[in-house]
């Protein structure tokens, strides 16, 4: 293979472990984040061609000078990597001024939710009814929206990543409530909101990798619990035990459903311009079966969902979907036919961590496939967003109702606990 460049934006070490592997050569972005929390093997960073450093990848200034001394060097990216909510904009710009021809609008729909239903209605996507609030002091707005969403209504920040700061509002009355008093997680730097109606039902997430537009792998999973009702679960007592995870629906047993649902996605990145990328997309499933779309990320799942996504894929998840990505090439894989799927394990109360797993016990377990700790005893778990990880879990079992008495009987009896 001819020596290819990556321009990668943040750090995640199988990726760039695996593009080293196969020979790419790599120029890396690092925010402050990357450099003090995920603290870089220095030893893969000495093999990088060139290490960038930005204080943010909201910061303009700093990424147009990477983009200005990677051209006045010559240098010309095959792939710029972005697998991150936080650096899919910072990717577009620099894709932008790079002079990579892609849809200028298409990272900036991947992050700005309002953007991103507005582009996918027009290619006959449901979503649901929803405004824009600006600015949640502005009582005049306020007061439109009021009066034209019917309530529920689920308030949550326009560029926001996963759970975080969203709120479920039940009536009229309370929004304005919500509104005079709204906060953002500090992670947030945009201060604009959307606000859309509730829809009851089965919430799903269809993870996909795609090269030329066509599916490699495609797997539809079934949250156990809706993300907003984990948030809503903060009790006073850890005698509460929250089931935060998701299944893989077989696709032999819901031949139906995946093909809806792959039609569904086939306009979405029709829309988004979404043809080589790993994807996490979300869903509703109503109760009289209409399939509502929620958001989609040009990125890997969350959470537990690498973990799974490897014990399908007889590897690590990222390092395949980095090699598939900048090669062009992915193996076939098999549809599932065993049961499989995961859980964070979700301490019922925020609170510091005072007792893990077992982690004996834990391995023990029949069916289970992967424990990956996150957390440790002291920790903080505030629960103000669906990803304040403890403990991954992935479970398998010839069933889905074996497959479900395992993962409650697992999360009863494997326990974080808080106080």
């Amino acid at each position: 293979m001819s020596r290819q460049t990556v321009l990668m934006c943040k750090w995640q070490r199988d990726v760039v472990d695996t593009l080293l592997q196969l020979g790419y050569t790599i120029h890396l972005v690092l925010d402050d984040f990357d450099v003090q929390v995920e603290r870089p093997d220095e030893r893969l960073l000495e093999m990088c061609a060139k290490v960038y450093r930005v204080d943010s990848f909201d910061s303009h200034e700093q990424l147009t000078g990477i983009a200005a001394d990677l051209i006045v060097n010559g240098v010309r990216p095959d792939l710029i990597f972005a697998h991150t909510e936080f650096s899919q904009l910072a990717a577009g710009y620099l894709e932008t001024l790079l002079g990579r021809p892609r849809d200028r609008l298409r990272h900036a729909a991947l992050r700005d939710k309002r953007l991103m239903k507005t582009v996918v209605a027009r290619e006959g996507v449901p979503v649901a009814s929803w405004r824009s609030v600006v600015d949640p002091t502005d009582t005049a707005l306020i007061a439109d929206v009021r009066a034209r969403l019917r309530f529920p209504v689920v308030v949550k920040p326009a560029f926001g990543v996963g759970t975080t700061s969203t709120r479920r509002v039940a009536s009229p009355e309370e929004f304005g409530r919500v509104m005079e008093h709204y906060t953002f997680d500090p992670v947030l730097r945009s201060r604009q909101l959307i606000v859309e109606e509730f829809i009851t039902g089965r919430e799903l997430h269809v993870d996909a990798l795609w090269l030329g537009g066509q599916a490699q792998f495609f797997l539809i999973s079934a949250y156990h619990q809706t993300r907003l009702s984990l948030l809503d679960s903060d009790e006073a007592a850890n005698d509460r035990v929250a089931l935060d995870g998701s299944y893989v629906i077989l696709p032999g047993k819901a031949r139906e459903l995946y093909r809806r649902v792959a039609d569904l996605h086939a306009r979405v990145n029709g829309s988004l311009d979404i043809s080589n990328a790993v994807t996490h997309l979300e869903a509703f499933e109503t109760t009289d079966g209409e399939l509502i779309f929620s958001e989609v990320a040009a990125r890997m799942g969350g959470g537990w969902i690498p973990h799974v996504l490897s014990e399908y894929l007889g590897g690590n998840a990222w390092a395949v979907v980095a090699s598939a990505l900048a090669t062009g090439q992915a193996p076939r894989w098999p549809e599932p036919t065993v049961h499989l799927g995961g859980l964070n394990l979700r301490p019922a109360v925020s609170g510091h961590i005072t007792e893990l797993p077992d982690n004996e016990s834990v391995m023990a377990t029949p069916g289970l496939r992967a424990y990956v700790p996150v957390r440790s005893v002291g920790d903080l778990v505030t629960l103000r967003q669906g990803a304040d990880w403890c403990a991954h879990v992935v479970l398998t079992a010839e069933s889905e109702p074996e497959y479900l008495a395992l993962a409650n009987a697992f999360a009863r009896r494997h326990r974080v606990l808080t106080a």
